[in-house]
């Protein structure tokens, strides 16, 4: 009888020892995982993305938005307007104004920025996701001084006021390679 103890005990401890493989295994693969995502969906160079919601998915010219940079090292960044937009938006372009102000020398610029987002066709020309499509343009290179931090307000001026279609505006700060 004592021999059919220990044999059981035996198997229930190597089946123990299989289970807790098998879950070190499976940790092992997560984190490997999870360094793997990090390392390759992360562009080192981006020193800012911040998207604004678009209230109700209706964005009146008077409505701006703000962005507000923090301090940067010196260089030389690339500036780019990210736009996400439903099929809803019955445009082929938008049309924004965008006003930049570097602090603290307080050097600010205004541009128009006409930004396509459907061909000829009504097709939207993004990167299409699950409910929006996405859109990314360069905007300017900007110079830097240590310490320099940037205020973006933009605010469209297309005819409606009220533009249906778009829900977030946003924007990328990334520094140039050398």
């Amino acid at each position: 009888m004592k021999e059919t103890i220990n044999k059981s005990n035996i198997a229930n401890m190597a089946m123990s020892v299989r289970k807790k493989q098998k879950v070190l295994t499976l940790i092992a693969i997560f984190a490997l995982f999870m360094v793997v995502a990090t390392t390759t969906s992360c562009n080192g160079s981006t020193t800012y993305n911040h998207y604004e919601a678009i209230k109700e998915s209706s964005w009146n010219s008077g409505d701006t938005l703000t962005f507000n940079i923090p301090p940067q090292q010196q260089g030389s960044y690339a500036l780019t307007l990210g736009i996400r937009a439903t099929q809803n938006y019955p445009y082929k372009q938008l049309v924004v104004i965008m006003q930049s102000t570097v602090f603290p020398s307080r050097l600010t610029r205004k541009d128009t920025i006409r930004c396509n987002i459907a061909d000829d066709n009504g097709n939207m020309t993004g990167n299409n996701g699950i409910s929006s499509t996405d859109y990314l343009f360069h905007i300017s290179n900007e110079n830097l001084h240590t310490g320099d931090s940037l205020s973006i307000k933009i605010h469209h001026c297309m005819k409606p006021d009220n533009l249906a279609g778009l829900t977030d505006m946003g924007i990328r700060l990334s520094r140039n390679k050398r």
